[in-house]
């Protein structure tokens, strides 16, 4: 349950069946949200399991991949430029167990802050 990732509670989790080591988590946003930025959290408590993973938007029509990296740990944070979509996934290519996400939110840096680079 997707919902399980956005509740902002720190008991609770998104995962996959029993041994299962990959997966994908997909959030329908309702509307398009312009974003630049992620956040992915582990329940840290079951152990840092994602070795490998993609997220995407999707755009126009079509999925296109946004940002990858290797572990999520305790806490990720993942820059990329701006995209709009009503819709992100999240997939784990790899994982040592079963994958823990317990937080996933998405944000849009300010503009001071963008033009400052």
């Amino acid at each position: 349950d997707a919902a399980k990732a956005l509740d902002g509670r720190g008991d609770t989790h998104w995962t996959t069946p029993e041994n299962v080591t990959t997966g994908t988590l997909e959030i329908d946003l309702d509307s398009p949200v312009k974003f630049d930025r992620a956040m992915l959290q582990e329940q840290i408590a079951e152990g840092q399991r994602v070795e490998k993973f993609e997220l995407d938007a999707f755009v126009n029509g079509q999925w296109k991949t946004i940002a990858k990296a290797t572990t999520i740990g305790y806490k990720r944070l993942l820059r990329f430029p701006e995209v709009t979509a009503a819709k992100v996934r999240l997939r784990i290519l790899q994982s040592r167990d079963c994958p823990t996400i317990r937080r996933f939110g998405l944000f849009k840096a300010s503009t001071e802050e963008s033009e400052a680079k």
